[in-house]
């Protein structure tokens, strides 16, 4: 007797959460344009966004992440924008889980996700 695993490998999972949690094409552009009009003026800049169903401590495919526009010099910036966002989105949907988070574009082309656990509803 044989049995199937129908679970998807970890490199099916892999590709689904870096394909999810990519910023957006916009946000790339827009922090690459911000880091090459002030070459060393910064360690990176920072873009932010919503994590819709997103519980604090686990990173799942079936959060949807959602593009907040503008580029911050800092961190605390794009946490700002993303707390603003969160609260609009919980005053609309307020038995939904969500949270804030922004991503570090250290230099052109390369990006790190990171949740903001201090901005989080329904947790």
């Amino acid at each position: 007797m044989s049995t199937t695993n129908h679970s998807p490998s970890y490199r099916d999972i892999e590709a689904d959460m870096i394909a999810r949690w990519r910023p957006s094409a916009s946000q790339i552009a827009a922090a690459d344009q911000a880091m090459n009009d002030h070459p060393g003026d910064h360690d990176g800049v920072y873009t932010a966004h919503l994590l819709i169903g997103k519980h604090h401590g686990f990173w799942t495919t079936s959060v949807t992440v959602v593009a907040i526009d503008g580029v911050h010099q800092t961190r605390d910036g794009a946490s700002d924008a993303a707390a603003k966002a969160a609260a609009e989105y919980h005053a609309a949907f307020p038995t939904e889980a969500v949270q804030g988070g922004y991503t570090w574009h250290p230099r052109p082309g390369d990006w790190a996700v990171w949740e903001d656990i201090l901005v989080s509803y329904n947790d």
